[in-house]
């Protein structure tokens, strides 16, 4: 019999379940994919895993996108 524990540090639990470590969700302009690193994560974990990546790409996108100039208005 195999056990396999979740390999997040301070974690350890039990993966009784194993998780997909790809997530692909369409929007109407987009395809979203995470990939995940290869390893064994239980629910909890890959789901903070993927709201990590996700939060790290979407603050990427924020600095590179271009802002609109702001108007001046005057007084």
């Amino acid at each position: 019999m195999k056990a396999f524990i979740c390999d997040v540090p301070k974690c350890g639990k039990i993966v009784e379940e194993q998780e997909t470590n790809d997530y692909q969700k369409r929007t109407n302009d987009c395809l979203i994919t995470i990939v995940l690193p290869e390893g064994d994560f239980c629910p909890e974990c890959t789901r903070k895993l993927r709201a990590r990546v996700a939060r790290a790409a979407w603050d990427e996108l924020k600095q590179t996108r271009k802002t609109k100039p702001k108007l001046a208005v005057a007084a």
